[in-house]
């Protein structure tokens, strides 16, 4: 399977002037049938040791994944804060997400999406040094509302999510874990009103109201509480709070400036202005790095089955220091995780420079509350193999 470099000129898609995006890698997978393509960029910032988070970016209805990388402007921030940006394409003549509701014809064939984006993830874990509990996803309009569908069907492979301008209606949703979300919105989209109802767009949706949306979300993750602060004339952040982790799972920027378009970002030629008032993709990468998000694996790569390694951690319960056990033929392949009940990794530990000894080895739990937390062998893709419960006393 080749790969073509792809070095994407936003002038000759938006026609904007002097804006010219990093270097992707387009590959393509098979799924459902289809040859499906996406577009993949490492900056030179990339943890190549112990694995890169991942942010992938769902495109607009009448986009595609060059011109999401360039409208966003993430593989800018992806050199600056080194993760590994990800641009997956939609089918049809004029490419949409099966967004459930919307849009096109990925919605109307009812394409296979969601397994599209879940084999994706592991084409990636194969392909790249990518961290498997740092995975992000985000999207403008139809790639919001496919972000949002993500966030109720596979939300044990993606940490947090990161909609832009776009509602969000699914009465089947009820997903079994927490799923942060950052919303972006203007209130002078007039393609997606935040007020619901019909859009001036070509999607022929009955959008439903964002704070429907958004309520939705907050009642997903057991929040409670909003706070409002009016960061300008032109900004307003809401919060939701007293959710079922000490961090605020669901938070909204809506901006009095823009309308369709993503926030910070760089025009296109069937969009509205961008607003000036928050910068989305800078934002989003700040609310994101909060969370993490525990990784098993359907099945094992080749060569590495959980039983041919064991891990074993003592004294359990234990205080501020604990032994750790590891066995097997390629135990030294493998590090160490620490991950909380809400799934976020609090502690790595690489008892033996950036591997993990086989035998014993100690492993300080200083700075950790009391409380129970799960030991894991990973790869350096964050694939686990093995795991232990730990309490942790005092």
């Amino acid at each position: 399977m080749g790969r073509l470099a792809a070095i994407v000129v936003a002038s000759a898609v938006f026609g904007v002037a002097g804006w010219t995006s990093a270097i992707a890698q387009s590959d393509t997978l098979s799924h459902g049938g289809l040859l499906r393509t996406y577009s993949v960029y490492v900056p030179a910032t990339a943890d190549t040791v112990l694995g890169a988070p991942v942010v992938m970016a769902f495109h607009g209805g009448f986009g595609n994944s060059e011109n999401i990388e360039n409208q966003s402007g993430l593989s800018d921030v992806a050199d600056e804060e080194g993760f590994i940006a990800v641009y997956p394409m939609g089918t049809g003549t004029i490419p949409t997400w099966n967004g459930g509701e919307c849009c096109g014809f990925a919605a109307r064939e009812d394409i296979d999406d969601v397994g599209f984006v879940d084999k994706l993830i592991a084409r990636l874990a194969q392909d790249y040094r990518v961290d498997l509990t740092r995975v992000y996803a985000t999207g403008i309009s139809n790639g919001g509302a496919m972000t949002y569908r993500l966030a109720c069907e596979l939300p044990h492979r993606f940490a947090a999510f990161g909609p832009v301008a776009v509602t969000f209606r699914d009465a089947t949703c009820a997903p079994d874990l927490t799923v942060p979300v950052v919303h972006f919105h203007s209130e002078l989209d007039e393609n997606v009103p935040m007020m619901g109802g019909m859009g001036s767009g070509p999607a022929v949706v009955d959008w439903l109201p964002l704070d429907s949306t958004l309520s939705n979300f907050a009642s997903y993750n057991s929040c409670t509480s909003t706070v409002d602060t009016q960061v300008s004339d032109s900004l307003l952040v809401t919060t939701w709070t007293n959710c079922a982790t000490p961090e605020p799972l669901v938070k909204l920027y809506l901006s009095a400036d823009g309308g369709h378009s993503w926030p910070g970002g760089q025009g296109t030629i069937i969009g509205d202005p961008p607003s000036g008032a928050v910068d989305a993709s800078r934002e989003m990468w700040s609310f994101f790095q909060q969370f993490s998000r525990s990784v098993t694996p359907a099945t094992e790569p080749s060569g590495r089955g959980a039983g041919e390694v064991r891990l074993e951690v003592y004294p359990n319960p234990a205080d501020d220091y604990v032994t750790v056990v590891v066995d097997g033929a390629q135990a030294n392949a493998y590090r160490l995780l620490v991950f909380d009940l809400a799934g976020r990794v609090v502690l790595r530990s690489h008892p033996n420079g950036s591997r993990i000894a086989v035998g014993a080895s100690g492993m300080s739990l200083a700075g950790l509350p009391a409380g129970f937390y799960v030991v894991a062998l990973a790869d350096a893709r964050g694939v686990v193999f093995s795991h232990s419960g730990l309490v942790k006393a005092r």
